[in-house]
């Protein structure tokens, strides 16, 4: 016979189980025994047992014959520890009382929790900003990919009608007008031909000037609402995913935006940034909005200040003519209305971006261009190409980029 101790799978896994083993059988408490002919105070069995503290064979004897009778000591499912000892020998009820008095580990202990969790603490923390990045990445590719898609809209529309799409304006600015944007113009050639079909165009925006407007809206009111993901940046949180109220001009309702504006040019009269550009269409004026010169500003589609290919004698890769804005930092960005669709460069790019003192209505320093994008913004330029712009462009450099005759030479940008 023999006596099997079950020390649990926990207590015996260390190192320091076996070594108290060890020093027993060094202070001679475990008489050296031997077995299968290899003389030792104890064994070790590297087979899984059928059964906790049990070899896989019926009984010891028919594993190990053996004269002495031992004791049965197992470690985990791979690793047990066979100790040799007489049934009088005093390490059995030392090995007993030591295997009762020692607690049985079921878990993590707090410390290992702990560092776990520091661990994936670090890992996030490393992987967040790299998501982040990827993210913004992506959202900065859409944006590229909707100003080229705007692109191609502008120079379809030149192909059918010989000339660039401009504002209309009858004069008035509120909701009784009847004027439009150049965004209106390019529906139909960015797949928005049905919501341009319900358009009365020999109608005012809205059928009053009451604010908040009265119901049933108009045609025109319905799709002036409208949210179209075409003319929105992913990376402006401030857009309202489309839709804001607020907006100059016109009644407190909540009017489709864009994140996109024609370049008006670069003369400039209101202020911080004021500038009258010596060469060029409408030379020694400042009146920036309606006498800009540059590719569409705000009256740009009548008179004199109808675009063609052929006005933009500066070359169509040196000339900006759409550039990006931040809808919900300039309360002059709407698609619909034309007085809320254009920008001039006379105002450093993401000047009212870093500037958080410029509020939303301040128009005479944030009627221009900026984006969320880091370090810069997205323009299509005149051959349909989009570029990124640096925000630390050469102000004197953005400006002449915005002209579309002034006879500039440009460096590289």
């Amino acid at each position: 016979m023999y006596h099997a101790l079950d020390l649990g799978n926990a207590e015996f896994r260390r190192v320091f189980h076996v070594t108290f083993v060890t020093q027993m059988m060094k202070a001679q408490l475990v008489p050296p025994c031997r077995f299968s002919g290899v003389s030792a105070g104890f064994g070790f069995w590297t087979g899984e047992s059928s059964s906790r503290g049990r070899w896989p064979c019926s009984n010891l004897t028919s594993c190990f014959p053996l004269e002495n009778v031992y004791a049965e000591v197992r470690v985990s499912r791979t690793f047990t520890v066979l100790l040799a000892a007489p049934v009088d020998s005093p390490i059995l009820p030392s090995l007993q009382e030591y295997a009762m008095i020692q607690p049985r580990r079921h878990g993590f202990t707090l410390i290992e929790l702990l560092v776990v969790i520091a661990i994936i603490a670090i890992l996030i923390a490393l992987l967040l900003p790299a998501v982040q990045q990827a993210r913004e990445a992506a959202r900065r590719t859409q944006c590229r990919n909707n100003i080229k898609q705007l692109g191609l809209a502008i120079h379809n529309y030149h192909d059918t009608f010989q000339a660039f799409p401009g504002n209309i304006t009858n004069g008035a600015y509120d909701t009784s007008t009847r004027s439009r944007s150049w965004l209106v113009a390019i529906l139909p050639y960015i797949d928005q031909g049905p919501l341009y079909n319900t358009i009365d165009f020999s109608a005012s925006l809205a059928n009053s000037t009451t604010s908040p407007l009265p119901t049933p809206y108009t045609p025109n009111t319905i799709a002036a609402m409208s949210v179209l993901p075409a003319f929105l940046c992913p990376s402006d949180p401030t857009n309202g995913n489309g839709r804001l109220n607020g907006r100059a001009n016109i009644t407190d309702d909540f009017w489709g935006v864009t994140n996109y504006k024609t370049v008006a040019g670069s003369n400039w009269a209101w202020g911080t940034f004021t500038y009258t550009h010596p060469s060029g269409r409408n030379a020694g004026s400042n009146n920036g909005l309606d006498a800009g010169n540059g590719f569409n500003c705000r009256v740009g589609g009548q008179g004199n200040l109808v675009n063609r290919m052929r006005n933009l004698t500066d070359g169509t890769s040196n000339t900006t003519i759409v550039g990006e804005a931040v809808a919900g930092r300039c309360t002059h960005t709407s698609w619909w209305h034309f007085n809320h669709s254009t920008g001039t460069a006379a105002i450093p790019l993401n000047h009212y971006v870093r500037n958080t003192s410029i509020t939303a209505g301040d128009w005479p320093n944030n009627y221009s261009f900026g984006s969320l994008h880091v370090g810069g913004g997205h323009f299509l330029m005149g051959d349909g190409t989009v570029r990124f712009i640096s925000e630390n462009i050469d102000l004197q450099l953005y400006r002449n980029l915005a002209t579309i005759d002034g006879g500039e030479t440009l460096s590289d940008f």
